[in-house]
């Protein structure tokens, strides 16, 4: 078995490396009660809807402006999100090309170097890779 470091991965908007220093996704389905009289007093639920929350910390680079074309993280808008598990890799371990972003939140500490904050989710069509990247 070969562990992967978190070091290696790499995110990408619409194309454009990010300088991300932490990143993590969750995939989650609603369940849809199904519950009845036939059951006994047991709940039962089929699936509903499934999507990816996901987020991602960066830091500012003058050369990515994270509010300029590419990669032009807004709220309310929707990107083309890629992250990776290893940056070689050719397949991401998770791809929506419809990531909603819900917020962008930036920190400007003064010991520190300025940071922002992204949170979403796949909006539509999404793909994990359940091979885990190499």
């Amino acid at each position: 078995m070969a562990y992967l470091p978190g070091k290696t991965g790499k995110v990408t908007i619409g194309g454009t490396s990010m300088p991300c220093s932490n990143w993590q996704f969750s995939e989650k389905t609603d369940g849809v009660d199904t519950s009845n009289t036939t059951q006994a007093g047991k709940r039962t639920n089929i699936d509903g809807l499934s999507r990816v929350d996901a987020s991602f910390d960066c830091f500012w680079d003058t050369s990515v402006n994270p509010f300029s074309n590419s990669p032009t993280l807004q709220s309310g808008t929707n990107v083309d999100l890629n992250i990776f598990a290893h940056a070689s890799d050719a397949t991401p371990i998770f791809d929506s090309p419809t990531f909603f972003v819900e917020s962008v939140d930036v920190d400007g500490d003064v010991s520190g170097a300025i940071k922002y904050s992204v949170k979403g989710y796949s909006n539509g069509a999404y793909t994990l890779d359940n091979g885990g990247g190499s």
